[in-house]
């Protein structure tokens, strides 16, 4: 047995503050919920209420003409569910909400503007019953998030100042025994202040709009606990795998507080699951005692040696096994308190790969002693922070469906439920703090400051660190934080036993205190054309690892266009509107993928005409980013690519920029070719870089017998060259298949068309290339965000092609559709897309087997789009048009 206190630093010793980091909704949240209050807020403002804090937490106080909301209780966000404001995430319609940020500001540091009516404090109220059942038991209030500070009140008593109950990203617990009306009706009040330019809170940079009222209020949930005498908070279980993976040991700890004014004696216990694994230790706890550590080590109990352990793998790569601990605390026969979660067991190894010629050295991940190829992308909330529960699985089964891996969290931590669906899916996670702000000030930083930095670090580490998901932390994100500041974050988690690797942050770097990262960001955030990610060797090419990095906007596709700029027909030329849904300069415009869309493809001469244009260079410059590091991922000279983080996911409301699925989760041509480059054997071409055909596998198994096609079509589509080649694919490996030898007499614009098949046939990859014997080339003037091109690959020929009509064959079934296509033509049929649409409206969110693809003369696919259960409707219809596609 190991007894020990936990000694936090004294910012974090209040009386009756406790951290606590969960959902009063999630599914293994890390103590039971006697009482959600997720539900039953009513909103005001301090401008409107003359009452005091003791008046409003008294139950029974009137709410007329206050704002009813569910959390996230937010000003704006209540004032939009009531249709105060219509909804700010789409066309002109922010501009309504009073004190709405110019276009493109970082608003988080920025003063209040003058007159704001959310500068002010605004009241937060829940009035709710506390069950007979809990007579006798101490009762506990939960808050997950609130933003930023707050006067807390309960039934008619202060429980909490604002200095003492401040920080976004810190988690609140307080001892409300003595106030609770059991069996009764009971009120919870909170003042909140939204947060000062000077303040650690949220902050959303270039990449869409803070709204009027920074997301002010109790944005994440909030709930009531009970328990005996005894408490129980923050279980873990510390995982150690063997070397060879066949065995594993935990350490499982716990914290404990006895509030009362008497000793108790009981026993704390556990159990894990599968296997029945049970242990269990006597415990006196003295009277006033809080937050003692106790520990059940594999030394003393030999049964947390666990052989053959099942273990947890991301996505793709193996089974996503969980384990299931409860931990409780019993006096006499009595249970006081008991906290169940779960938890996983990998063995997780990271370190600096050899020094390149250019004195730099990478950071790579093995997972269960393979290595990893990290693909994913930065996530982005919602801009008014609401969260819905069937949005957010479908958004993480596109990542799946995309074939990423992990997401990257640059300050916008989740709550327990989406950590528990990154694990069941297998999505790893990168978390750390933001950049562009008050977060990386550190020289202007006030003791408060600190506080809320250590306090926030402190309830993000107890969050995450059950989770198998969670891989890496960042100290920071742009720029490595004074030694003393992140020597402060360093033994937080330590002393929280962080079981992961941190870095200092995104940025490469060697700090003093944790060492070189060995990851890099600094783009390109615009657009490139594909050839820059193998020819690159100093911004965003494919070497090393990668943090951040796009090729800028993402226009969708027409049906979100019109619904997102509130325009029908869409706005052309190209307007302010369309503008204000980019982000902050110099992400403020659309001018440079236009210049290169024009020049490429063709001046658009309608918004129609843009929207398809930009569908197929969308397709190849995001499609050329993750294949270019996948065929890069085996070199042996330093220079590997390990890991490419897209920037980003998606965005937090209708954008035009930065995103691979769009703000209604409508996949378009930017989707479908990540979603290509993603797959697991994957044959690709490299541009005319070295004219490499590649083959890249991701499974940990050979492939032997894997037949790769290519042919080399004149833009009439005769045959300018044809190989076909048989090879071995290694475990995670890029092979070169053949190199495609210089042709002579191509026609300006031509086409490269890739099969790779296995040994039975079985159609494993087919990629469709377009391309220009004018190539792209690199301007060698690149800006600190991208370099861009100097000449422009001649693409215009495609304006060219005939309007094709092709035959569609579609079955449905309970939650699916598949659709034969045939090109029954002697034209090319180019970048078809198919839609499942019922009365008229896209069935969404969708996932299509491919998309977007081309068929030549006479070829066939059959493509099946799979849906979640009971979301497909009856009726349904299947809809094919395309860049030259009749529409039928």
């Amino acid at each position: 047995m190991k007894q020990s206190v936990r000694h936090l630093p004294v910012m974090f010793a209040m009386s009756s503050f406790l951290l606590v980091t969960t959902s009063a909704i999630a599914q293994g949240s890390l103590e039971k919920v006697a009482v959600p209050l997720h539900d039953g807020w009513f909103v005001q403002s301090s401008a409107n209420v003359t009452a005091t804090g003791a008046q409003i937490s008294t139950p029974g106080f009137s709410t007329a003409g206050w704002l009813a909301t569910s959390i996230p209780a937010t000003p704006v966000g209540a004032q939009v569910d009531n249709g105060v404001y219509p909804s700010p995430y789409v066309g002109m319609n922010s501009q309504q909400i009073p004190g709405w940020p110019p276009a493109g500001q970082n608003f988080a540091n920025a003063a209040w503007p003058s007159g704001s009516p959310y500068s002010v404090h605004w009241w937060f109220l829940n009035q709710f019953t506390i069950l007979s059942t809990m007579a006798g038991q101490r009762i506990y209030v939960h808050f997950d998030g609130i933003n930023y500070r707050a006067n807390l009140w309960v039934n008619g008593t202060q429980i909490a100042t604002n200095t003492q109950m401040v920080g976004t990203y810190t988690g609140f617990e307080y001892d409300i025994t003595s106030v609770a009306h059991i069996g009764a009706a009971n009120a919870v009040a909170l003042d909140i202040a939204g947060p000062l330019s000077t303040d650690l809170a949220i902050v959303f940079v270039d990449w869409y709009p803070l709204p009027a009222d920074r997301d002010e209020g109790v944005w994440r949930d909030a709930w009531i606990t009970n328990s005996g005498s005894v408490k129980v908070r923050f279980p873990q279980v510390q995982t150690s795998v063997s070397a060879n993976l066949s065995s594993a040991a935990l350490t499982v700890t716990a914290e404990l507080s006895n509030p009362t004014s008497s000793s108790v004696s009981g026993t704390l216990s556990g159990t894990i699951t599968p296997g029945n694994i049970t242990f269990s230790q006597p415990v006196t706890l003295a009277a006033g005692a809080a937050n003692q550590v106790f520990t059940f080590s594999p030394t003393t109990y030999t049964q947390l040696h666990l052989a053959n352990p099942a273990l947890w793998w991301p996505a793709k790569l193996g089974p996503q096994n969980l384990y299931q601990c409860s931990i409780q605390f019993t006096v006499a026969s009595t249970v006081s308190d008991t906290s169940t979660f779960n938890f996983g067991i990998r063995k997780l190894d990271t370190g600096l790969g050899p020094v390149t010629s250019a004195g730099q050295q990478w950071r790579w991940f093995k997972i269960n002693n393979q290595p990893i190829m990290l693909k994913g992308a930065g996530w982005a909330p919602d801009m008014l922070v609401k969260r819905n529960p069937t949005r957010i699985n479908g958004m993480l089964q596109l990542v799946l469906d995309l074939g990423m891996n992990m997401l990257r969290f640059e300050g916008k931590m989740e709550d327990q439920s989406f950590y528990d669906l990154a694990d069941k899916n297998g999505i790893m996670l990168m978390a750390g703090w933001t950049c562009c702000s008050q977060w990386e000030l550190w020289k202007s930083w006030s003791a408060e400051n600190q506080t809320v930095a250590n306090t926030s670090l402190d309830t993000q580490m107890r969050a995450l660190r059950n989770h198998p998901s969670a891989f890496l932390w960042m100290n920071s994100s742009d720029l490595i934080p004074p030694a003393s500041n992140e020597q402060q974050e360093v033994n937080i988690e330590t002393t929280d036993h962080w079981p992961n690797p941190v870095v200092t942050d995104a940025n490469y770097g060697t700090s003093t205190v944790t060492g070189l990262n060995g990851m890099r960001e600094g783009g390109p955030y615009e657009w490139e054309p594909p050839i820059y990610f193998y020819s690159n060797t100093n911004q965003g090419g494919a070497y090393g690892f990668i943090d951040e990095a796009s090729v800028g906007p993402a226009v969708p596709a027409m049906e979100s266009m019109i619904t997102g700029l509130n325009e029908n027909p869409v706005n052309w030329p190209i307007d302010s509107t369309w503008n204000y849904h980019m982000g902050g300069s110099p992400f403020n415009n659309l001018n440079v993928v236009t210049a290169a869309l024009s020049a490429r493809y063709g001046t658009a001469t309608s918004a129609a005409d843009y929207v398809k244009k930009s569908q197929a260079q969308n397709y190849e410059s995001w499609r050329a980013q993750y294949e270019s590091y996948e065929t890069n991922k085996a070199k042996t000279d330093g220079t590997a690519s390990t890991g490419f983080v897209d920037w980003m996911l998606t965005s937090g409301w209708f954008s035009l920029h930065w995103q691979t699925f769009d703000w209604y989760l409508r996949p378009s041509a930017t989707y479908f070719g990540v979603k290509k480059s993603a797959e697991s054997l994957h044959v690709a071409w490299d541009y005319g870089f070295n004219n490499n055909v590649t083959v890249t596998n991701d499974y940990y198994q050979t492939h032997t017998g894997l037949v790769v096609t290519a042919d080399v079509l004149n833009f009439d589509l005769s045959n300018k060259y044809h190989n076909i080649v048989t090879l071995t694919a290694g475990p995670a490996s890029s092979n070169v298949a053949f190199t495609i030898p210089t042709l002579s007499a191509l026609t300006t614009t031509y086409f490269v068309k890739l099969k790779l098949q296995d040994s039975t046939s079985k159609v494993l990859s087919d990629n469709f290339y377009w391309y220009s014997t004018t190539k792209d080339s690199l301007s060698s003037h690149c800006k600190w965000y991208y370099c861009g091109a100097k000449t422009y690959a001649n693409l215009t020929a495609l304006q060219t092609l005939p309007m094709v009509t092709l035959n569609h064959m579609d079955s449905f079934g309970t939650d699916s559709a598949t659709t034969t296509l045939t090109n029954p033509t002697t034209s090319l049929a180019f970048l078809i897309r198919l839609r499942i649409t019922n009365a008229g409206n896209d069935v969404l969110p969708v996932f299509w087997s491919d998309n977007y693809i081309s068929l030549l003369p006479g070829e066939s696919r059959s493509l099946t789009a799979t849906f979640s259960t009971g979301t497909l409707p009856p009726g349904s219809i299947v809809q094919v048009d395309g860049f030259n596609i009749n529409p039928n």
